[in-house]
């Protein structure tokens, strides 16, 4: 393989990066895939916004039952925007599924995700930012769920 080919290939690659504890993103880390292996309670903060900032969060394997998944905006004044997409499973919703829509929470601060059964693996939370808004784009698995 030539030089140039390999470095466009290497180039081409999604960084990733694990996470099992909270995390704070600065501005540098844009365009990660953040691989989520959430026990209890796993909190971000993402960076000052600007357009075109793009975060992936890829949940590994199932979370514990009842676990909670947080992002903020860098100040109280950053605003969520978006949509969930649950598919629930269980005996008693063994294929159904609810949009509900993303505004910023009670507090105006952050976006929370639990579900009382865990989140399932391959499910998935996509964060963009406009420059004026996070726009929030989530595929999620599990049992029931709290939103906020």
């Amino acid at each position: 393989m030539s030089r140039v080919a390999r470095s466009a290939r290497v180039g081409s690659r999604q960084r990733t990066e694990t996470l099992t504890d909270s995390k704070t993103i600065v501005l540098g880390e844009s365009g990660e895939l953040y691989l989520v292996d959430v026990g209890n309670a796993l909190n971000v903060t993402l960076p000052e916004m600007q357009d075109g900032a793009y975060f992936k969060f890829l949940f590994i394997d199932d979370s514990t039952a009842g676990a909670v998944f947080a992002v903020s905006g860098a100040t109280s004044s950053d605003t969520f925007r978006g949509r969930v997409v649950q598919t629930m499973h269980g005996p008693t919703n063994p294929n159904s599924a609810i949009v509900p829509q993303v505004t910023k929470s009670p507090d105006g601060t952050d976006f929370k995700l639990a579900l009382a059964g865990g989140l399932g693996s391959g499910s998935m939370v996509e964060i963009f930012c406009n420059g004026s808004n996070w726009i929030i784009d989530a595929h999620i698995t599990g049992a029931a769920a709290t939103f906020s």
